[in-house]
C-alpha cells in the first residue's frame, strides 16, 4: 500500500532529469536530448566540448563507506 502511494508522488520527488523508472518518463528521452544539444552546439559553431561519461564504470569504481 505504501509503495503504491509513493509511486503516485515519485514524479514530484525525483528530478525531471531522471528519465528512467518513473511512470510516464522514458530513457529514450535522454538520447533525444543529447542529440538536440549536439545539433545546437554544432549550429552555434562555438568552441565547446560535449563530454560523455560511462556511469556504469563510475559506479563500479566508487567506494561507499
Amino acid at each position: 500500500m505504501m509503495a503504491n502511494h509513493l509511486a503516485s508522488h515519485l514524479d514530484q520527488m525525483v528530478s525531471p532529469i531522471q528519465s528512467a523508472f518513473i511512470k510516464g518518463r522514458f530513457i529514450q528521452d535522454n538520447f533525444m536530448m543529447v542529440q538536440q544539444t549536439a545539433r545546437l552546439l554544432h549550429q552555434q559553431k562555438l568552441p565547446l566540448i560535449l563530454m560523455k561519461f560511462d556511469i556504469l564504470f563510475t559506479v563500479d569504481n566508487v567506494n561507499f563507506y
